[in-house]
């Protein structure tokens, strides 16, 4: 007789069986090897538990390992008052460093016009960023043609094209031809072999100012670079500070408004003003002014405020050896540092331009009432005489004394001019005094400047520090006569005042 099972219960009876059997084994296999590593590692777990490092609680200086006491009586010797082992505490790693860009806090700005009027705003960036305690990210230094002020906007994509890397110039102007058929490669190549864009310490000594203010040197003006990918910024209008004004409509006072700037802060000439001392805790990441020009912008209120800007402007001096090199050769031909005079004759542009006759006759005037043998000199007679016996007669008498006021209508005198010598606006200088001279006057001094190569495009120098080599040659004379309320001769000033004060230490 044949006994039928139903076969869904034979296969389900069968299944449950095999599942248990096997579940057996690996009981009994996990109790095996749990037996087996407890008696490999019994010395090691004894170890770890007697590494706890008991501190006294009353005397939490005192803590010690119970591996270096040998029993109970030495510790009642070492400290009697332990009785008992704290709990251990679990002591979590140090956390990693924060990434800077998360709580460092920067501050930029646009830069325009001239050298000079651009050292003016990078002194001014440099009080604002030791002020404010934060890292000064710095613009390129424009060489070359000057880009002056415009709205803000304007001005950015102006500067936006500028070139750092020129490598390839030809192929990106042939580029932007393609782009825009109406534009000339020519034009493209003219327009940007034009500027030069440069880092300031390649040409200025900053280690002063490095040991007071951090500094990042960008390479070019691209402040949505700088914000988006520099900074990765992702709330622009949370974590960055525009201030789109132009000098003189904005002004920073350290610690309070001063009674002098009350009247142009009400009647609006004054359209936003800064607080310093307050200011410093504003939260953005990024602070971005479309100009920080303007010597009159800060009104420096203590003493300390007072001696660090002082000490930070005259420490902004020309430190390429090639350069002081070229300075030191021409000075030497016009007969030495302070050995003959300067005359600042700035006739290329603006209202320089326009009032160039003006002013120059100003300076020739105060030239002459320091001359008392002006007008006893026959220059008939001069100009009969051939090129070697004028040279001659122009360094007969070489030396000046130091403290000298007066001088002769055959000193030596060097024109510091943005014009070349043949501009019309220079020959009443040299019909004047007979013993003029200008740097074209020096080229074989000049050549080592060709040697000087930007650290950015690997491109010459020399056509955009000539008018930086020409103030240091004015600034090594014994008196300097300037004109108007210029930056170029502001400067030449504070570095003759340096070369002056250098020599008085030897």
């Amino acid at each position: 007789m044949v006994i039928k099972y139903p076969i869904n219960g034979i296969l389900s009876t069968t299944s449950q069986s095999s599942q248990a059997q096997r579940i057996r084994k690996y009981v009994y296999f996990l109790i095996i090897f749990t037996v087996i590593i407890l008696y490999i590692f019994t010395d090691e777990l004894s170890s770890i538990f007697t590494d706890i490092i008991p501190c006294n609680k009353a005397n939490s200086g005192i803590c010690l390992k119970f591996n270096d006491i040998k029993d109970k009586k030495n510790i009642e010797n070492i400290n009697e008052t332990i009785t008992e082992i704290d709990t251990p505490i679990l002591i979590k790693p140090e956390p990693l460093p924060v990434d800077p860009l998360d709580s460092e806090r920067f501050l930029t700005y646009v830069p325009h016009s001239g050298l000079h009027n651009q050292r003016i705003a990078f002194e001014n960036a440099i009080f604002l960023a030791w002020s404010l305690n934060r890292t000064l990210i710095l613009p390129p230094l424009l060489l070359g043609k000057r880009f002056g002020y415009t709205d803000y906007d304007l001005m950015l994509n102006r500067l936006l094209p500028l070139k750092s890397d020129k490598s390839n110039l030809e192929q990106d102007c042939l580029m932007e031809k393609i782009n825009n058929p109406r534009k000339s490669i020519k034009n493209c190549i003219d327009f940007h072999n034009s500027y030069m864009l440069t880092t300031w310490n390649q040409l200025f000594d900053l280690s002063f100012i490095e040991k007071h203010v951090k500094i990042i040197y960008n390479h070019r003006v691209n402040i949505p670079k700088l914000v988006h990918e520099q900074l990765k910024i992702v709330d622009e209008e949370k974590d960055v500070y525009y201030d789109k004004l132009y000098a003189g409509y904005h002004a920073f006072f350290e610690s309070s408004i001063p009674p002098q700037k009350i009247g142009p802060i009400a009647d609006g000439r004054i359209q936003k003003y800064y607080i310093l001392n307050q200011f410093k805790n504003n939260p953005q990441k990024l602070l971005v002014f479309a100009s920080l020009f303007g010597p009159g912008t800060f009104i420096r209120q203590s003493e300390k405020s007072e001696d660090f800007f002082y000490v930070m402007q005259k420490s902004i001096l020309p430190k390429n050896e090639i350069m002081l090199n070229v300075a030191k050769r021409i000075s030497d031909k016009m007969g030495g540092t302070f050995n003959y005079l300067s005359f600042h004759g700035r006739a290329g542009d603006g209202h320089y331009k326009v009032l160039a006759d003006e002013r120059i006759a100003n300076v020739i005037s105060n030239i002459r009432k320091d001359m008392p043998d002006f007008n006893k000199i026959n220059m008939n007679l001069y100009n009969n005489l051939t090129d070697s016996e004028r040279h001659e007669l122009c360094f007969k008498n070489i030396k000046l004394a130091p403290s000298a006021t007066k001088f002769s209508r055959f000193t030596r005198i060097y024109i510091a001019s943005d014009v070349p010598k043949s501009s019309p606006p220079l020959q009443v200088i040299f019909q004047t005094f007979p013993c003029a001279y200008m740097m074209s006057d020096f080229e074989e001094e000049l050549e080592p400047l060709n040697q000087v190569i930007n650290t950015l495009d690997k491109q010459n120098m020399y056509k955009f520090i000539i008018p930086l080599v020409d103030l240091m040659v004015g600034s090594n004379a014994n008196k300097l006569y300037t004109m108007g309320r210029s930056t170029f001769a502001s400067y030449m000033k504070r570095y003759h005042n340096h070369l002056v004060d250098e020599s008085k230490k030897h």
